[in-house]
Protein backbone atom coordinates (compact mmCIF):
# COMPACT_ATOMS: atom_id res chain seq x y z
CA UNK A 1 0.00 0.00 0.00
CA UNK A 2 1.38 3.43 -1.35
CA UNK A 3 2.45 5.87 1.81
CA UNK A 4 0.14 8.66 0.34
CA UNK A 5 -3.21 6.70 -0.13
CA UNK A 6 -2.92 5.36 3.59
CA UNK A 7 -2.53 8.44 5.24
CA UNK A 8 -6.15 10.27 3.18
CA UNK A 9 -7.50 7.12 4.69
CA UNK A 10 -6.05 7.45 8.09
CA UNK A 11 -5.60 3.82 8.50
CA UNK A 12 -2.30 2.03 8.88
CA UNK A 13 -0.34 1.85 5.80
CA UNK A 14 1.74 -1.72 5.47
CA UNK A 15 2.19 -4.53 3.17
CA UNK A 16 3.07 -7.88 5.21
CA UNK A 17 5.52 -10.06 3.46
CA UNK A 18 5.57 -13.60 3.86
CA UNK A 19 8.93 -15.44 3.04
CA UNK A 20 7.48 -18.59 2.04
CA UNK A 21 7.26 -19.57 -1.72
CA UNK A 22 4.93 -21.93 -3.23
CA UNK A 23 5.72 -24.24 -5.95
CA UNK A 24 7.11 -23.32 -9.12
CA UNK A 25 4.01 -22.20 -11.38
CA UNK A 26 4.18 -23.62 -15.03
CA UNK A 27 4.19 -20.80 -17.99
CA UNK A 28 0.77 -20.45 -19.85
CA UNK A 29 1.21 -20.86 -23.31
CA UNK A 30 2.36 -17.99 -25.34
CA UNK A 31 4.32 -16.27 -22.03
CA UNK A 32 3.69 -13.36 -19.69
CA UNK A 33 3.82 -10.74 -22.97
CA UNK A 34 1.36 -12.99 -25.02
CA UNK A 35 -0.81 -13.03 -21.68
CA UNK A 36 -0.58 -9.19 -21.13
CA UNK A 37 -2.10 -8.78 -24.84
CA UNK A 38 -4.98 -11.17 -24.20
CA UNK A 39 -5.61 -9.68 -21.08
CA UNK A 40 -5.46 -6.22 -22.44
CA UNK A 41 -8.06 -6.94 -25.15
CA UNK A 42 -10.54 -9.05 -23.02
CA UNK A 43 -11.19 -5.87 -20.88
CA UNK A 44 -11.59 -3.50 -23.64
CA UNK A 45 -14.39 -6.47 -24.65
CA UNK A 46 -15.42 -6.87 -20.86
CA UNK A 47 -15.84 -2.43 -20.74
CA UNK A 48 -17.70 -2.70 -23.77
CA UNK A 49 -19.92 -5.24 -22.78
CA UNK A 50 -20.81 -3.09 -19.20
CA UNK A 51 -21.07 0.19 -21.16
CA UNK A 52 -23.66 -1.22 -23.29
CA UNK A 53 -25.33 -3.42 -20.51
CA UNK A 54 -28.90 -2.27 -19.92
CA UNK A 55 -30.27 -2.03 -16.23
CA UNK A 56 -32.16 -4.66 -14.89
CA UNK A 57 -33.63 -6.33 -11.57
CA UNK A 58 -31.05 -7.69 -8.74
CA UNK A 59 -30.20 -11.07 -9.75
CA UNK A 60 -29.60 -12.24 -5.98
CA UNK A 61 -31.89 -11.72 -3.47
CA UNK A 62 -29.41 -11.70 -0.47
CA UNK A 63 -31.38 -11.28 1.94
CA UNK A 64 -32.57 -15.29 0.91
CA UNK A 65 -30.06 -17.71 1.95
CA UNK A 66 -28.85 -19.83 -1.00
CA UNK A 67 -28.27 -24.04 -0.30
CA UNK A 68 -25.16 -22.97 2.01
CA UNK A 69 -21.92 -23.69 1.92
CA UNK A 70 -20.81 -26.69 0.23
CA UNK A 71 -18.74 -29.47 2.25
CA UNK A 72 -15.78 -27.84 1.47
CA UNK A 73 -16.26 -24.43 3.85
CA UNK A 74 -13.45 -24.60 6.03
CA UNK A 75 -10.79 -24.16 2.31
CA UNK A 76 -12.82 -20.83 1.75
CA UNK A 77 -15.16 -22.19 -0.56
CA UNK A 78 -18.89 -20.40 -0.48
CA UNK A 79 -22.35 -20.49 -1.26
CA UNK A 80 -22.51 -19.09 -4.68
CA UNK A 81 -23.15 -21.73 -7.06
CA UNK A 82 -20.75 -21.39 -10.66
CA UNK A 83 -24.13 -21.15 -12.46
CA UNK A 84 -25.46 -18.01 -10.09
CA UNK A 85 -25.15 -15.27 -13.12
CA UNK A 86 -24.34 -12.74 -9.86
CA UNK A 87 -21.74 -9.87 -10.34
CA UNK A 88 -20.68 -8.38 -7.16
CA UNK A 89 -19.46 -5.26 -9.21
CA UNK A 90 -21.54 -2.82 -11.27
CA UNK A 91 -24.62 -3.92 -9.57
CA UNK A 92 -27.61 -5.22 -10.97
CA UNK A 93 -27.74 -7.11 -14.65
CA UNK A 94 -24.04 -6.96 -14.82
CA UNK A 95 -22.38 -9.81 -16.63
CA UNK A 96 -21.37 -12.32 -14.89
CA UNK A 97 -17.79 -13.43 -16.12
CA UNK A 98 -17.58 -12.41 -19.93
CA UNK A 99 -13.56 -13.88 -20.78
CA UNK A 100 -13.53 -15.67 -17.68
CA UNK A 101 -14.35 -19.02 -15.96
CA UNK A 102 -16.95 -18.35 -13.01
CA UNK A 103 -15.93 -20.03 -10.13
CA UNK A 104 -17.19 -20.40 -6.65
CA UNK A 105 -16.88 -17.82 -3.87
CA UNK A 106 -14.05 -17.97 -1.19
CA UNK A 107 -13.65 -16.12 1.67
CA UNK A 108 -10.62 -13.65 2.53
CA UNK A 109 -8.15 -15.63 5.01
CA UNK A 110 -9.32 -15.78 8.30
CA UNK A 111 -12.72 -15.27 7.83
CA UNK A 112 -15.44 -18.41 7.20
CA UNK A 113 -19.18 -19.00 6.32
CA UNK A 114 -21.52 -19.28 10.10
CA UNK A 115 -24.09 -22.32 10.00
CA UNK A 116 -25.69 -20.92 12.99
CA UNK A 117 -25.34 -20.63 16.97
CA UNK A 118 -22.53 -17.97 16.98
CA UNK A 119 -21.77 -16.27 20.14
CA UNK A 120 -23.60 -12.69 19.23
CA UNK A 121 -21.03 -9.49 19.69
CA UNK A 122 -23.16 -7.29 22.32
CA UNK A 123 -22.00 -3.26 21.54
CA UNK A 124 -23.75 -0.43 22.74
CA UNK A 125 -24.36 3.66 22.29
CA UNK A 126 -24.29 5.48 25.00
CA UNK A 127 -24.09 9.75 25.39
CA UNK A 128 -20.03 10.53 26.02
CA UNK A 129 -20.94 11.52 29.59
CA UNK A 130 -22.47 8.04 30.48
CA UNK A 131 -20.53 5.40 29.47
CA UNK A 132 -22.51 2.85 31.51
CA UNK A 133 -25.94 3.89 30.12
CA UNK A 134 -28.62 1.51 29.78
CA UNK A 135 -30.23 2.30 26.44
CA UNK A 136 -33.52 2.02 25.40
CA UNK A 137 -33.66 0.53 22.29
CA UNK A 138 -31.75 -2.73 20.60
CA UNK A 139 -31.41 -4.13 17.07
CA UNK A 140 -30.03 -7.82 16.05
CA UNK A 141 -27.80 -6.46 13.03
CA UNK A 142 -26.47 -9.41 10.48
CA UNK A 143 -24.11 -9.59 7.90
CA UNK A 144 -24.25 -11.66 5.08
CA UNK A 145 -22.11 -12.27 1.50
CA UNK A 146 -25.29 -13.90 -0.88
CA UNK A 147 -27.40 -14.48 2.18
CA UNK A 148 -24.89 -16.59 3.91
CA UNK A 149 -23.73 -15.24 7.54
CA UNK A 150 -19.51 -15.07 7.77
CA UNK A 151 -17.34 -14.68 10.58
CA UNK A 152 -15.28 -11.18 9.71
CA UNK A 153 -16.02 -7.78 9.01
CA UNK A 154 -15.28 -4.08 10.66
CA UNK A 155 -19.18 -2.43 11.12
CA UNK A 156 -18.55 1.32 11.16
CA UNK A 157 -21.31 2.33 13.97
CA UNK A 158 -22.03 6.38 13.34
CA UNK A 159 -24.36 7.92 15.95
CA UNK A 160 -25.20 11.83 16.13
CA UNK A 161 -22.62 14.13 17.86
CA UNK A 162 -22.15 13.59 21.76
CA UNK A 163 -22.60 9.78 21.53
CA UNK A 164 -20.09 6.45 21.38
CA UNK A 165 -19.85 3.36 20.77
CA UNK A 166 -18.54 0.80 22.86
CA UNK A 167 -18.32 -3.34 22.73
CA UNK A 168 -19.64 -4.76 26.08
CA UNK A 169 -18.95 -8.59 25.16
CA UNK A 170 -18.75 -11.13 23.14
CA UNK A 171 -15.91 -11.95 20.52
CA UNK A 172 -15.53 -8.15 18.64
CA UNK A 173 -13.64 -4.99 19.48
CA UNK A 174 -13.67 -1.77 18.90
CA UNK A 175 -11.10 0.06 16.67
CA UNK A 176 -11.48 3.44 15.39
CA UNK A 177 -14.99 3.47 14.83
CA UNK A 178 -15.60 0.17 13.80
CA UNK A 179 -16.54 -2.67 15.98
CA UNK A 180 -14.68 -5.21 14.66
CA UNK A 181 -16.00 -8.96 14.71
CA UNK A 182 -13.81 -11.87 14.50
CA UNK A 183 -16.30 -15.33 14.98
CA UNK A 184 -19.75 -14.40 14.74
CA UNK A 185 -22.20 -12.97 12.35
CA UNK A 186 -24.25 -11.17 14.51
CA UNK A 187 -24.32 -8.11 16.87
CA UNK A 188 -26.55 -6.55 19.57
CA UNK A 189 -26.56 -3.53 19.10
CA UNK A 190 -28.02 -1.47 21.77
CA UNK A 191 -28.17 2.65 22.00
CA UNK A 192 -29.41 5.75 23.70
CA UNK A 193 -29.33 7.27 20.32
CA UNK A 194 -31.97 7.80 18.22
CA UNK A 195 -30.02 8.22 15.20
CA UNK A 196 -27.12 5.68 14.42
CA UNK A 197 -26.26 4.89 10.90
CA UNK A 198 -24.26 1.76 9.64
CA UNK A 199 -20.78 1.73 7.69
CA UNK A 200 -20.09 3.92 5.12
CA UNK A 201 -23.09 3.13 3.00
CA UNK A 202 -25.19 5.38 6.18
CA UNK A 203 -27.27 2.10 6.42
CA UNK A 204 -29.95 3.08 9.10
CA UNK A 205 -30.70 1.03 12.09
CA UNK A 206 -33.78 -0.81 12.48
CA UNK A 207 -34.70 -0.24 16.28
CA UNK A 208 -36.70 -3.15 17.67
CA UNK A 209 -36.17 -5.43 14.78
CA UNK A 210 -33.25 -6.56 12.51
CA UNK A 211 -30.76 -5.22 10.42
CA UNK A 212 -29.78 -6.64 7.33
CA UNK A 213 -25.58 -5.77 5.84
CA UNK A 214 -26.32 -7.58 2.77
CA UNK A 215 -23.16 -8.24 0.44
CA UNK A 216 -22.93 -9.71 -2.43
CA UNK A 217 -19.61 -11.65 -4.06
CA UNK A 218 -18.29 -13.55 -7.10
CA UNK A 219 -15.17 -15.77 -8.39
CA UNK A 220 -13.89 -15.49 -11.91
CA UNK A 221 -10.57 -17.33 -12.63
CA UNK A 222 -8.80 -16.81 -15.98
CA UNK A 223 -5.35 -17.69 -17.56
CA UNK A 224 -3.33 -15.56 -14.36
CA UNK A 225 -4.77 -16.25 -11.71
CA UNK A 226 -8.43 -15.80 -9.58
CA UNK A 227 -10.09 -13.12 -8.01
CA UNK A 228 -13.30 -13.03 -5.88
CA UNK A 229 -15.07 -9.39 -5.78
CA UNK A 230 -16.96 -8.83 -2.88
CA UNK A 231 -19.30 -5.26 -2.47
CA UNK A 232 -22.17 -4.08 -0.20
CA UNK A 233 -25.44 -5.35 -2.43
CA UNK A 234 -27.56 -1.91 -2.88
CA UNK A 235 -23.99 -0.38 -4.02
CA UNK A 236 -23.56 0.08 -7.65
CA UNK A 237 -19.54 -0.20 -8.45
CA UNK A 238 -19.58 0.73 -11.24
CA UNK A 239 -17.24 -1.49 -12.51
CA UNK A 240 -17.90 -5.72 -13.95
CA UNK A 241 -16.11 -8.04 -12.29
CA UNK A 242 -14.66 -9.31 -15.47
CA UNK A 243 -13.32 -5.93 -16.14
CA UNK A 244 -11.61 -5.69 -13.09
CA UNK A 245 -10.06 -9.03 -13.27
CA UNK A 246 -9.29 -8.35 -16.53
CA UNK A 247 -6.87 -5.78 -15.26
CA UNK A 248 -5.69 -8.13 -12.53
CA UNK A 249 -4.36 -10.55 -15.41
CA UNK A 250 -2.68 -7.62 -17.50
CA UNK A 251 -0.82 -6.15 -14.27
CA UNK A 252 0.35 -10.15 -13.51
CA UNK A 253 1.51 -10.49 -16.97
CA UNK A 254 2.85 -7.28 -17.67
CA UNK A 255 4.97 -7.53 -14.06
CA UNK A 256 6.18 -10.97 -15.28
CA UNK A 257 7.56 -10.28 -18.25
CA UNK A 258 9.72 -7.76 -16.75
CA UNK A 259 10.86 -9.74 -14.02
CA UNK A 260 11.56 -12.46 -16.67
CA UNK A 261 9.58 -15.24 -14.93
CA UNK A 262 6.43 -16.95 -15.21
CA UNK A 263 3.65 -15.81 -14.29
CA UNK A 264 2.44 -16.35 -10.32
CA UNK A 265 -0.80 -17.52 -10.63
CA UNK A 266 -2.38 -15.48 -8.46
CA UNK A 267 -6.13 -15.30 -5.93
CA UNK A 268 -6.95 -11.96 -5.23
CA UNK A 269 -10.06 -10.61 -2.72
CA UNK A 270 -11.33 -7.59 -3.70
CA UNK A 271 -12.90 -5.87 -0.83
CA UNK A 272 -14.82 -2.89 0.25
CA UNK A 273 -13.18 -1.72 4.17
CA UNK A 274 -15.61 -3.38 6.54
CA UNK A 275 -14.48 -7.08 4.87
CA UNK A 276 -10.89 -5.99 3.70
CA UNK A 277 -9.65 -4.15 7.27
CA UNK A 278 -10.08 -7.09 9.77
CA UNK A 279 -7.04 -9.08 7.57
CA UNK A 280 -4.88 -5.94 9.11
CA UNK A 281 -2.28 -3.92 7.59
CA UNK A 282 -4.98 -1.72 6.08
CA UNK A 283 -6.28 -4.64 4.00
CA UNK A 284 -3.87 -4.43 1.16
CA UNK A 285 -1.83 -7.25 1.52
CA UNK A 286 0.64 -9.91 0.45
CA UNK A 287 0.82 -12.96 1.71
CA UNK A 288 3.81 -13.77 -0.75
CA UNK A 289 2.38 -17.22 -1.64
CA UNK A 290 -0.49 -15.68 -4.33
CA UNK A 291 -2.58 -14.29 -2.25
CA UNK A 292 -3.52 -10.85 -2.14
CA UNK A 293 -5.92 -8.68 -0.47
CA UNK A 294 -7.29 -5.46 -1.91
CA UNK A 295 -9.30 -2.76 -0.14
CA UNK A 296 -10.83 -0.43 -2.32
CA UNK A 297 -12.75 1.54 0.11
CA UNK A 298 -16.38 3.07 0.08
CA UNK A 299 -18.42 5.33 -2.06
CA UNK A 300 -16.57 8.57 -0.88
CA UNK A 301 -13.19 7.06 -1.45
CA UNK A 302 -14.20 5.75 -4.70
CA UNK A 303 -15.47 8.89 -6.32
CA UNK A 304 -12.27 11.05 -5.23
CA UNK A 305 -9.60 8.09 -6.46
CA UNK A 306 -11.56 7.73 -9.72
CA UNK A 307 -12.99 4.57 -9.24
CA UNK A 308 -13.19 0.73 -8.75
CA UNK A 309 -10.50 0.15 -12.04
CA UNK A 310 -8.26 2.21 -11.38
CA UNK A 311 -8.08 2.11 -7.78
CA UNK A 312 -7.43 -1.62 -7.85
CA UNK A 313 -5.54 -1.79 -10.59
CA UNK A 314 -3.12 0.91 -8.36
CA UNK A 315 -3.30 -1.45 -5.63
CA UNK A 316 -2.75 -4.93 -7.25
CA UNK A 317 0.48 -3.38 -8.87
CA UNK A 318 2.17 -3.04 -5.58
CA UNK A 319 0.90 -6.17 -3.83
CA UNK A 320 1.73 -8.05 -7.24
CA UNK A 321 5.02 -7.25 -7.07
CA UNK A 322 5.42 -8.43 -3.40
CA UNK A 323 5.14 -11.60 -4.78
CA UNK A 324 7.60 -11.39 -7.13
CA UNK A 325 10.05 -10.44 -4.72
CA UNK A 326 9.62 -13.31 -2.32
CA UNK A 327 12.31 -14.74 -4.27
CA UNK A 328 14.56 -11.81 -4.93
CA UNK A 329 14.28 -11.38 -0.89
CA UNK A 330 16.39 -14.82 -0.88
CA UNK A 331 19.18 -12.95 -1.80
CA UNK A 332 19.02 -10.81 1.48
CA UNK A 333 20.92 -11.84 4.24
CA UNK A 334 19.21 -8.76 6.53
CA UNK A 335 15.93 -6.34 5.85
CA UNK A 336 14.94 -6.15 3.01
CA UNK A 337 11.71 -3.95 4.16
CA UNK A 338 12.13 -0.79 2.47
CA UNK A 339 13.87 -2.22 -0.76
CA UNK A 340 10.72 -4.74 -0.79
CA UNK A 341 8.35 -1.56 -0.69
CA UNK A 342 10.28 0.76 -3.22
CA UNK A 343 10.34 -2.08 -5.95
CA UNK A 344 6.74 -2.58 -5.42
CA UNK A 345 5.75 1.47 -6.13
CA UNK A 346 8.48 1.41 -8.35
CA UNK A 347 6.90 -1.40 -10.82
CA UNK A 348 3.74 -0.13 -10.33
CA UNK A 349 4.33 3.69 -11.36
CA UNK A 350 7.03 2.39 -14.27
CA UNK A 351 3.69 0.42 -15.68
CA UNK A 352 0.83 3.28 -14.90
CA UNK A 353 -0.70 2.17 -12.13
CA UNK A 354 0.86 4.08 -8.79
CA UNK A 355 1.14 8.13 -10.19
CA UNK A 356 3.69 10.02 -9.86
CA UNK A 357 1.99 12.03 -6.65
CA UNK A 358 1.92 8.97 -4.71
CA UNK A 359 5.18 7.43 -5.13
CA UNK A 360 6.76 11.21 -4.97
CA UNK A 361 4.39 13.30 -3.17
CA UNK A 362 4.50 16.81 -2.29
CA UNK A 363 2.66 16.41 1.19
CA UNK A 364 4.52 20.14 1.95
CA UNK A 365 2.57 21.72 -1.27
CA UNK A 366 5.48 23.40 -2.70
CA UNK A 367 5.22 22.11 -6.09
CA UNK A 368 8.29 19.91 -5.66
CA UNK A 369 8.66 16.14 -5.12
CA UNK A 370 9.35 15.10 -1.24
CA UNK A 371 11.61 13.34 -2.14
CA UNK A 372 14.02 16.22 -4.17
CA UNK A 373 16.24 16.87 -1.19
CA UNK A 374 17.35 13.27 -0.05
CA UNK A 375 15.64 10.21 1.91
CA UNK A 376 17.88 10.74 5.28
CA UNK A 377 15.03 12.69 7.10
CA UNK A 378 12.32 9.98 5.96
CA UNK A 379 10.91 7.81 8.58
CA UNK A 380 8.17 5.72 7.34
CA UNK A 381 9.50 2.69 5.35
CA UNK A 382 7.23 2.93 2.61
CA UNK A 383 8.56 6.19 2.11
CA UNK A 384 12.01 5.04 2.42
CA UNK A 385 11.97 2.58 -0.41
CA UNK A 386 10.01 5.12 -2.86
CA UNK A 387 12.41 7.91 -1.83
CA UNK A 388 15.38 6.08 -2.62
CA UNK A 389 13.62 4.23 -6.00
CA UNK A 390 12.34 7.78 -7.03
CA UNK A 391 16.23 9.05 -7.48
CA UNK A 392 16.39 6.48 -10.29
CA UNK A 393 12.94 7.68 -11.84
CA UNK A 394 13.70 11.15 -11.78
CA UNK A 395 17.32 10.15 -13.76
CA UNK A 396 15.01 8.68 -16.21
CA UNK A 397 17.13 5.29 -15.50
CA UNK A 398 13.70 3.54 -14.42
CA UNK A 399 13.55 1.04 -17.17
CA UNK A 400 12.19 -2.27 -17.55
CA UNK A 401 15.75 -3.59 -17.72
CA UNK A 402 16.39 -1.73 -14.58
CA UNK A 403 13.48 -3.19 -12.59
CA UNK A 404 14.40 -6.79 -14.22
CA UNK A 405 18.21 -6.50 -12.93
CA UNK A 406 16.61 -5.57 -9.42
CA UNK A 407 13.81 -8.33 -9.14
CA UNK A 408 17.36 -10.99 -10.73
CA UNK A 409 20.04 -9.83 -8.39
CA UNK A 410 23.27 -10.66 -9.59
CA UNK A 411 24.88 -11.85 -6.34
CA UNK A 412 23.24 -14.36 -4.54
CA UNK A 413 23.68 -12.84 -1.03
CA UNK A 414 23.45 -9.26 0.36
CA UNK A 415 24.08 -8.54 3.81
CA UNK A 416 23.25 -5.10 4.91
CA UNK A 417 19.60 -3.19 6.47
CA UNK A 418 17.68 -1.56 3.28
CA UNK A 419 16.22 0.89 5.55
CA UNK A 420 19.28 1.97 7.39
CA UNK A 421 20.19 4.78 5.49
CA UNK A 422 22.66 6.12 8.05
CA UNK A 423 25.01 3.13 7.03
CA UNK A 424 27.93 3.33 4.91
CA UNK A 425 27.71 -0.61 4.38
CA UNK A 426 24.22 -0.10 3.20
CA UNK A 427 24.98 2.79 0.67
CA UNK A 428 27.56 0.51 -0.46
CA UNK A 429 25.30 -2.37 -0.67
CA UNK A 430 23.01 -0.32 -2.77
CA UNK A 431 24.77 0.77 -5.35
CA UNK A 432 26.73 -2.43 -6.02
CA UNK A 433 23.19 -3.85 -5.85
CA UNK A 434 21.52 -0.96 -8.14
CA UNK A 435 24.96 -0.83 -10.47
CA UNK A 436 24.36 -4.00 -11.71
CA UNK A 437 20.89 -3.52 -11.96
CA UNK A 438 21.35 -0.97 -14.43
CA UNK A 439 23.86 -3.63 -16.64
CA UNK A 440 27.56 -3.52 -17.55
CA UNK A 441 29.56 -0.47 -17.05
CA UNK A 442 26.75 1.63 -15.00
CA UNK A 443 27.33 3.57 -11.54
CA UNK A 444 24.12 4.27 -9.32
CA UNK A 445 26.62 5.77 -6.80
CA UNK A 446 25.00 9.26 -7.89
CA UNK A 447 21.77 8.33 -7.20
CA UNK A 448 22.85 6.95 -4.06
CA UNK A 449 24.34 10.00 -2.96
CA UNK A 450 21.17 11.82 -3.84
CA UNK A 451 19.21 10.18 -1.52
CA UNK A 452 21.73 11.06 0.79
CA UNK A 453 22.78 7.62 1.98
CA UNK A 454 27.16 7.39 2.43
CA UNK A 455 29.28 5.69 0.23
CA UNK A 456 32.43 5.12 -1.28
CA UNK A 457 31.41 7.13 -4.50
CA UNK A 458 31.37 4.83 -7.26
CA UNK A 459 30.67 1.07 -7.87
CA UNK A 460 34.54 0.28 -8.30
CA UNK A 461 35.27 1.71 -4.60
CA UNK A 462 31.81 0.43 -2.97
CA UNK A 463 32.90 -3.29 -3.79
CA UNK A 464 36.23 -2.46 -2.53
CA UNK A 465 34.53 -1.49 0.23
CA UNK A 466 32.58 -4.72 0.59
CA UNK A 467 35.24 -7.30 -0.38
CA UNK A 468 34.04 -7.90 -3.51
Amino acid sequence: MSRSVAALRSLLPVCLLALACSPAPQEPDGGPAQLAADASAARDASTARDASAPAADAAVDSGTPPSGPDASADSGAGPIAADAGVDAGAGPGADSGGAFETVGLELPPGASWCDGGWTPIEAKVCPDGDPACTPSRESQVRWTINGEGFTSIGVMVSPEQGYSTSVVSGPGYLQWLFVMASGTDTMLLSSAAPNVTLMHYAVPVNWGAKTELRFVGTGLRGAGGQSFLYRYEPFDLQAAHAELHAGLEEIAARESAIVGKPVLPFTAFLMPTEIAIPLGYEGNISYGNGVVGINYGNPDWLAAMGGAARLIDWEFSHEYAHEHFVSTAQSFALTPTCLNEGLADAMGNHLGYVPDGDFCPDNDADGTCDWALGCRAVTEYHAKGNCLLWQFKDAGLLTDAFLSGAFNPLRSTYSFDSCDFTSEATGNSYVVYFSEALGAGKDAAAQVTKAGIPNAGSYAAAKAALGW
